[in-house]
This record gives structure tokens, sequence and C-alpha cells, in this order.
């Protein structure tokens, strides 16, 4: 097993792989949104098959080298198609598999390194044998084969008051197509909370790749005012939660949660199976996240810094470091 920069001949089998066993942040498109930062890697066989693929972000500050998920991006799109029905040639190929891809981190030359990988993978030895700290991290998802009822019955008595209370006070929930109104709503949300990103991904993201036949946004307005929203990306099979929030000045309990329910509707409605949070290790967000009644599912991160660097993450990161 061998991992390689990916060619730019690869470049179709990887798309018609990654179509089938990876996700929407697997898109050659959504790569390209972090241009020469991203980097993408293939994954081949003894007889030099390409058989998966994953990505990582590289990013500098103060001279000190990242490598971490590209922005919006919840883990590195690991995707590896085993060539046995055999268990233990499957555990096998899979330890050596993330044998190599530690050894590939080992070679990026990076100070700080923090990588998220899909919820499918759990075998980290490999890691941990290179002194790499694995950390589990935690997400909710929603089973769409249920019936809306099923879905809807899961919620806390509480989130289904405030859902409730958008009906009674006739708040408007509906769907948003004009994504630079949500540009701006996701901006100002940003803002208000103190939050980092790059404007430049974030308009490439809504405005560039973002379209009917990948996302879907729902907006709540009290007369003419948005007062809070939702976007969502999908791919086959899974709706995934990227951007929330309510505004400030005309903030109603309700509204937020009534708009993340009519993704959640929208989602099984269009066939998808899975309805994806995205990340719940926030308190204040995995509280709200609670309150829908999802599967709390577990992923991990693998975490790493130079010695001197580790010392300082270990008083302000210490979670992770």
């Amino acid at each position: 097993m061998k991992i390689n920069v990916l060619t730019e001949d690869q470049f179709p089998q990887y798309q018609l792989l990654s179509n089938e066993y990876g996700s929407v942040f697997n898109d050659m498109n959504w790569l390209k949104i972090f241009g020469k930062n991203l980097k993408l890697l293939s994954i081949s066989d003894n007889d030099g098959k390409l058989v998966g693929g994953f990505f990582y972000y590289l990013e500098t500050h103060a001279g000190i080298r990242f490598v971490k998920c590209p922005p919006f991006t919840p883990n590195n799109g690991l995707f590896f198609v085993s060539r046995t029905s055999n268990v233990s040639r499957q555990n096998s190929d899979f330890k050596n598999l993330f044998t190599e891809i530690t050894d590939s981190f080992n070679k990026s030359g990076f100070e700080v390194l923090r990588i998220a990988f899909p919820s499918l993978y759990t075998d980290f030895q490999p890691f941990i044998w290179q002194k790499y700290k694995v950390v589990p991290n935690f997400t909710y998802v929603h089973d769409l084969n249920k019936t809306e009822d099923e879905i809807y019955s899961c919620f806390s008595a509480e989130k289904r008051n405030e859902i409730r209370k958008t009906e009674k006070d006739r708040i408007n929930i509906h769907e948003e197509k004009d994504y630079l109104i949500i540009k701006n709503l996701i901006e100002n949300t940003f803002l208000r909370n103190k939050i980092k990103y790059q404007e430049n991904i974030l308009r490439k993201i809504l405005i560039e790749f973002s379209g009917n036949n990948n996302s879907f946004a729902y907006v709540a307005t009290n007369n003419t005012d948005i007062i809070a929203f939702s976007f969502c990306l999908y791919d086959k099979s899974t709706a995934y939660y990227l951007f929330g929030g309510s505004t400030e000045e005309t903030k109603h309990s309700g509204a937020g949660s009534a708009t993340l329910w009519e993704c959640i509707r929208r989602a099984k409605a269009i066939g998808l199976k899975v309805f994806n949070f995205e990340g719940s290790m926030n308190p204040g967000i995995e509280h709200y996240f609670r309150g829908f009644g999802g599967t709390l599912i577990p992923y991990y991160t693998v975490n790493k810094a130079n010695i001197f660097l580790e010392l300082i993450l270990k008083f302000v990161r210490r979670e992770y470091f």
C-alpha cells in the first residue's frame, strides 16, 4: 500500500471512487475551494490501483506550520476500498493503511497537527504507537428511515414547545435560495460571536459550490425580518448541518429550532438516509443538538505537536494535547 499526492490523471478515478465511498466533502469542486493549501493524497494498492484517498490543509501562522482539516470541513475525507472479504485480512489492510497515513503525516513537516477522521474509522493504534494523542469527539445523527412522527417524537419537550411557539407566534419558515442572504447571515453570526473566518472561502462555498443539487437553506421570518437560519450540504445519503444561527436584534426562542427541523424534514423528503448535526463538543452547542433526540456517535481526532509547542498547548488546549 502506498500514499502519494494525487496526480491529475487520477482525478477522474478519484471522483468515481469518492462518489461511491466518500462524502460531499470529497467532491473535487469542494476541494478546489481551498487552493494550494489543500493536499490531496491517493491510496494505492501494491499493484498501483487507486483504492482510496484523503486530504489535509496546510496553514502557517507566526512561522508555525499547522496541518488540519480544511475550513468548514468536518474531517479529512478518508475513504478506502478493501479488496478482501476476509475479516482478518481487512483488519490488516486497515492497520497497514493507518500506518501509512501516520508516516505521511510525519513527513508533512508540521509543528502542530490536529486531524479529524470520518466516524467509520476506529483503529488508531498506529497513531498511538507513534505517540499521537487520539481523542474521541461526538456528534448527533438522525436515522431518516424513521417516519417524521418517529423523528419528532425523539425531540425533547422543550424543543417541541419551541417549534410550536413559532407556529403560535406566526413565524414564517421557508426555503431561502438566495445564498448571498445566507452568507450575510453567517457573517453577522461570526462577527457577533467573534469567530474568525476567511471570507473568500465562505463565498466560494455558498456562491460557487452550493446549489440545488447539493444544499438547502431555511430561514425564519417575523414579518419581513429574518430572525434565524439553517444551512445544509448533502450527498447521496447524508445531510450535514453546516451553518446556522439567529439574529440578536429579533431573537425568537424557537425560530432556529424550527429552521433546523425543516432541514431534517427536507433531507428525509429527498430520500437521504442520515441527518448529521456535524459536531457537538462545545457544551452549549451539544445541549442544543441533544434536544433534537439524535443518536450520539463518536469520531476521532489525532493530535500532535513538537515538544516545545505541546507543552504550551497543554495549558490552552489540554483536551487535545
